[in-house]
């Protein structure tokens, strides 16, 4: 059902006009692995309150309409300014995710979702650290992150406009599968399930909260 969903997800964006920023979701496939991923994160969510860390054109509330408590965080003010407008209900910052307890500093959440974000950030165990320190007892991590054997294959691919060129430039490193398992349990988090998908391209780890 999720493939089935990106790809008309991904029809509708190519034919459509788009009036909301695109975040980086200009490459032709974009809107595709994107649906797909957070078709991945959906299933993984625990309880209602939600934190989103690089919420982007807001994929995930569009999917989870307006069943949770809901805080996306964007580097992008267009696009917060954009959701802010589109869902009042829920909470969106612009923000820099190295100043994420400046940013939410008495919250605590069920579940943190980064969502193709850790690839992008300088020190990502640093942040895992941070995100543990705004998540309740029981709460959860979700993380998915390209797999770094497909390097070579996003870089050419957002050459050629298959993918997203900026958000090729803008990744600091990819992380394996096993590498980014061994920080969720340095940082005090028991892996609930990590696997790959999008014919392995793709990854998702989920981390609970270690008391």
């Amino acid at each position: 059902m999720i493939y089935f969903s990106a790809i008309f997800d991904n029809l509708l964006q190519i034919i459509r006009f788009k009036k909301r920023p695109p975040g980086q979701s200009n490459g032709l496939m974009s809107p595709f692995l994107e649906t797909v991923r957070i078709g991945h994160v959906k299933k993984w969510i625990h309880g209602k309150k939600i934190l989103d860390c690089g919420c982007g054109r807001g994929r995930l509330i569009e999917l989870i309409k307006s069943h949770y408590d809901y805080t996306g965080i964007d580097l992008d003010p267009e696009l917060i300014n954009y959701l802010s407008i589109k869902y009042p209900k829920s909470k969106f910052i612009n923000g820099d995710l190295n100043k994420i307890l400046e940013l939410v500093p008495s919250e605590k959440y069920d579940s943190i979702i980064l969502s193709a974000i850790i690839e992008h950030v300088t020190e990502p165990t640093s942040l895992i650290k941070n995100l543990r320190k705004l998540l309740r007892p029981d709460g959860i991590i979700i993380i998915t992150t390209p797999n770094p054997t497909f390097e070579t294959i996003y870089h050419y691919g957002s050459k050629l406009g298959i993918f997203d060129k900026h958000a090729d430039e803008d990744h600091e490193d990819l992380i394996t599968k096993d590498s980014l398992n061994e920080m969720l349990k340095k940082s005090k988090f028991s892996i609930l399930k990590s696997y790959r998908f999008l014919f392995s391209a793709n990854q998702i780890v989920i981390g609970r909260r270690i008391n």
